[in-house]
């Protein structure tokens, strides 16, 4: 393959391929970037003869990135990032008015707590903002350290050393409860230390265990998986206190009081230096802090 001459390259291919090279698939390429399907067709078909490689190719009923495409993801996220926040800089925000896309990693209970109001929010006050919501995984804290993840959302422990250097704000503290079905037959408003040691318990990486607890019967990732599996059993978890008001009652789960006390759970929100001063940054982070009232 030759080098393709910057003077005679297409930078405006850059978008596209980004889009092709995340979502392996043209229609939601297309959709990714709102045009059609047919102009992100016809950007691939000038980006496969510019790199002299097709990029997308046939995998059973889905499409896969050849070698030279996989090798691609990382330098395409790092140049559209260092772009974005080299213009951002230089210009004002006007949430009402202007187009941004922002990428937030978050866990579970940051969604539901944290990201969901704020859509919300962002609907009503930025109608051409978007949001691309990530799950929260720990091998992803590389992408803030490259700046291509806007904000992470989680504890300071899940963030762990590997944020170590990021700006970051406390968002909130909140404190972890008994949880158990609520027609639970043995349960009352609190649980005792004796059915804390002898009831089915079920734990969730990462969260503090009570000390009487008996071996779980199940560990799992999340705590909406555990919550799931609670409905209709004698079993209970551990859950945060905001998390299970906004959707516990609605699974048939309720909050109960614990026989000793856990340590809360902290939640912050991170970002990559370069994005300190981007004044549509700081917009998003004021309308998230603003959802925590901060």
């Amino acid at each position: 393959m030759t080098s393709p001459d910057l003077l005679n390259m297409d930078l405006n291919l850059l978008v596209p391929l980004h889009a092709l090279l995340v979502e392996r698939n043209v229609t939601r390429a297309a959709d990714r970037v709102s045009v059609t399907q047919a102009a992100m067709s016809a950007s691939l078909a000038k980006l496969r003869r510019l790199l002299d490689d097709p990029l997308l190719v046939r995998d059973g009923d889905q499409f896969a990135l050849t070698p030279l495409a996989e090798s691609l993801q990382a330098p395409v996220m790092d140049v559209l990032a260092m772009i974005r926040a080299t213009l951002g800089r230089a210009a004002s925000f006007d949430p009402t008015a202007d187009s941004r896309e922002f990428t937030v990693m978050a866990s579970d209970y940051a969604v539901l707590v944290l990201v969901r109001d704020l859509v919300r929010r962002l609907a009503a006050v930025a109608p051409r903002v978007r949001l691309i919501v990530l799950p929260l995984q720990v091998e992803r804290i590389d992408l803030v350290r490259r700046g291509q993840c806007d904000l992470m959302l989680c504890s300071p422990a899940t963030a762990g050393d590997g944020a170590s250097g990021f700006p970051n704000v406390e968002l909130l503290t909140d404190e972890f409860t008994g949880v158990v079905a609520a027609d639970h037959p043995d349960v009352a408003d609190r649980l005792t230390a004796e059915q804390a040691s002898t009831l089915p318990y079920v734990h969730v990486a990462g969260f503090p265990a009570l000390p009487a607890t008996r071996r779980p019967v199940a560990t799992v990732e999340t705590f909406a998986c555990a919550a799931h599996l609670l409905t209709g059993t004698r079993m209970f978890t551990l859950g945060q206190r905001r998390l299970l008001a906004t959707f516990g009652p609605g699974v048939g789960l309720r909050a109960v009081d614990l026989p000793a006390p856990v340590p809360p759970d902290v939640q912050a929100v991170y970002w990559h230096p370069r994005f300190s001063g981007d004044p549509a940054h700081q917009w998003l982070r004021s309308m998230l802090l603003e959802r925590v009232g901060r």
